[in-house]
């Protein structure tokens, strides 16, 4: 489980009231974006990294090959569970 606590947003009252207890806010699966930008014709670009827990992997998971590649990404974060600890942003364009 990721440790929220560590993160930037734990520590004033309005981004703790964000992070815990947004009223609209949903989570995604990996593989559910890639469901909802297939049926929206998007194409994944990839993820703004350079806030995600990539560490030793940084250069694997940003390399051309893999960067735009949501299946490998869905597999890194299954063996890596706080790869996302924090809020993070990707790209689409139309396909």
């Amino acid at each position: 489980m990721p440790n929220y606590l560590n993160g930037v947003n734990f520590f004033t009252l309005s981004e703790c009231r964000d992070l815990i207890f947004h009223a609209k806010e949903h989570q995604f699966t990996l593989p559910q974006i890639k469901s909802a930008l297939n049926k929206l014709s998007l194409q994944f670009l990839g993820f703004q990294t350079g806030d995600l827990a990539l560490g030793d992997d940084k250069n694997k998971m940003t390399a051309p090959e893999s960067y735009t590649d949501l299946d490998l990404w869905t597999e890194y974060e299954k063996n890596n569970p706080e790869l996302f600890y924090c809020m993070y942003n990707f790209f689409c364009q139309k396909s």
